[in-house]
């Protein structure tokens, strides 16, 4: 990875940012409205399952979080194989990192400390 970065190290332009921008908001926002269906056609699939076991089991396929996560990491993957991995040398993975710590704060805030008392 540090040898990829070196060699398509460039001082990043606000072109760069604003389609580095684009690629990540446009894979979530693909992400959450592909979730909302997927979700829901999981969710009936898991309900028609007659043993309670393995509908506990399956239970994650109706989250809609677990396909939103899913789907950007899926498409993320597949842009590693086009010529979107040049934007490494721009800073890509800086960038990801900080909306990477976003996701972890906001998924902290939703947590109830509380809850295990």
């Amino acid at each position: 990875m540090i040898d990829f970065t070196q060699k398509v190290k460039k001082s990043p332009t606000l072109t760069d940012f604003m389609i580095m921008l684009a690629i990540g908001f446009g894979t979530v926002g693909f992400g959450h409205f592909s979730a909302k269906y997927l979700s829901a056609f999981f969710s009936d699939f898991v309900a028609s399952i007659d043993s309670q076991t393995w509908r506990n089991v399956f239970s994650f396929l109706g989250s809609s979080f677990f396909w939103l996560i899913s789907i950007s990491t899926i498409i993320a993957i597949l842009l590693s194989y086009t010529k979107a991995k040049n934007y490494e040398g721009a800073g890509a993975s800086k960038l990801g990192s900080i909306f990477i710590y976003i996701l972890v704060a906001t998924i902290g805030m939703k947590m109830d400390l509380k809850s295990g008392f």
